[in-house]
């Protein structure tokens, strides 16, 4: 029950068109805490969540709320004096209001930063939740779900690719956007989320394939027999998937996402060459990696790509380095306390200084948009949360407790994490709930904790 309300929720996220209306992110929000909450009262896996995982959730969260915490305004005008210059242009209320008696959070949109604040919770309660259960059960049967739903949404991309009607599911006229891809508005979107998706289950593929090939003996004849055996049926499936998956990313022609596929897949290959460079398996994995670039470029068209990228230089990446810019402006102002989480759309009203046609809400990189809106009160807490979070995997990684599967699997999930971010140095595909809930599922497998000290074979595998 547990792994069925994790990956309704999972799914829920990417085919609602990434739960970016409120009709679709307030059960979203609903379903992350009802599972979250589910997982961590279960009496399976670990005694306790992730402790240090927590605690530096916990001081971001914190952080956060001090942001909505209402002050005089004569206080907020020492603290924070952007905030109150801005406020005294932006809202009537608080500038025609005595300075004895008005009050105002640091954020200057109180509302939304609280929005935000309700995300942040009910994403982190679902990724402690989710380190609980992938300890109980093993993170295999999340890994199995995540590579079904990632392949239905890439067969949807690539059937709307051939037979597009100008609509989502043939009757939904998104708002914005002139090109969706599958279920998402914006195509850099759908890559963001096939970013997790794609490495994880390529994780997945190479512990299969370690597992699987183990006891197979010498000889091509051996080996090619083995892929024809009811034991690789999985591993067939799950590689097939990937492939379609991995078209589907690049049929979007997101730039931003084809870099960071291939900054992934040199990752993996870096990885399998290091535990792997002398045996068959590593060839194999190798050979299939290569194959999934390959492939994928070429069903795209190498014409069609090379095309889309030779069109960045000149065009200051979309308008980009221009939201830069303010982006930066209103950092530099907001240095301390930032503008408040979720109110960059806001900032936005007074602070955009092109494209007046147009309003930015987003910034077009997350950690441009983050230094904006959190300052140095949100975002030390970040950096504590980062650096606990990494200190979590590499201690993962060294107790060798994985048995082969899961060892690949956790690389999968780390090398999905890195992809995106890097695809969210030019992008926001972050922000969207659907694809923030992958994120935490990823990041609760890459820091679960193995239950059972992984047999001689299966450590053998993975130190091969």
């Amino acid at each position: 029950m547990l792994l069925t309300c994790t990956l309704l929720v999972i799914a829920w996220g990417v085919f609602a068109f990434g739960a970016v209306y409120p009709w679709a992110y307030t059960p979203l929000l609903i379903g992350c805490v009802v599972t979250g909450a589910l997982q961590l009262w279960s009496r399976r896996g670990e005694p306790h969540p992730n402790r240090a995982c927590a605690a530096g959730v916990a001081i971001v969260g914190l952080a956060t709320l001090v942001q909505v915490v209402p002050i005089p305004s004569r206080t907020l005008a020492v603290v924070s004096p952007a905030t109150d210059e801005f406020l005294r242009e932006y809202d009537l209320a608080y500038s025609f209001s005595p300075e004895n008696l008005s009050t105002h959070s640091l954020s200057i949109n109180a509302t939304a930063t609280l929005r935000a604040i309700a995300f942040l919770g009910a994403l982190s309660v679902l990724m402690l939740g989710t380190v609980r259960v992938a300890s109980a059960y093993g993170p295999w049967p999340i890994v199995a779900g995540v590579i079904s739903i990632g392949l239905l949404v890439a067969l949807m991309g690539i059937v709307q690719q051939a037979n597009f009607t100008g609509k989502i599911y043939g009757f939904w006229q998104p708002l914005f956007g002139k090109s969706p891809f599958g279920p998402f508005v914006n195509p850099n979107h759908f890559a963001g989320w096939m970013l997790m998706a794609v490495p994880l289950g390529l994780g997945s593929l190479s512990g299969l394939v370690a597992d699987g090939m183990h006891d197979v003996k010498p000889g091509w004849r051996h080996r090619l027999l083995w892929f024809s055996s009811a034991e690789a049926n999985t591993t067939v499936l799950v590689g097939a998937s990937l492939l379609v998956m991995g078209l589907s990313l690049v049929l979007t022609l997101s730039r931003s996402g084809i870099a960071a596929f291939g900054a992934a897949l040199v990752l993996a290959a870096i990885v399998v060459m290091r535990r792997q460079r002398r045996s068959v398996r590593g060839r194999v994995l190798f050979g299939y990696l290569l194959c999934l670039g390959l492939l994928s470029v070429g069903l795209t068209g190498v014409e069609a790509v090379v095309t889309h990228f030779a069109a960045v230089p000149g065009s200051q990446l979309g308008g980009r380095i221009s939201v830069w810019r303010d982006t930066l402006a209103v950092a530099r102002d907001f240095w301390l306390t930032g503008s408040g989480l979720n109110t960059f759309g806001t900032a936005m009203l007074l602070y955009q200084s092109h494209s007046p046609n147009e309003h930015y809400r987003e910034a077009h990189n997350d950690y441009l948009q983050l230094t904006a809106e959190g300052g140095l009160l949100v975002g030390i807490p970040i950096v504590i949360l980062i650096v606990l979070f990494v200190r979590e995997v590499r201690r993962r990684f060294r107790d060798q407790k994985d048995d082969s599967r899961t060892y690949w699997i956790r690389v999968g999930a780390v090398t999905g994490l890195v992809a995106v971010a890097c695809q969210d140095l030019v992008e926001f595909s972050l922000q969207l709930p659907g694809n923030a809930v992958l994120f935490c599922v990823l990041a609760a497998i890459a820091v679960h904790p193995c239950r059972l000290r992984a047999s001689s074979r299966s450590t053998a595998s993975t130190s091969t």
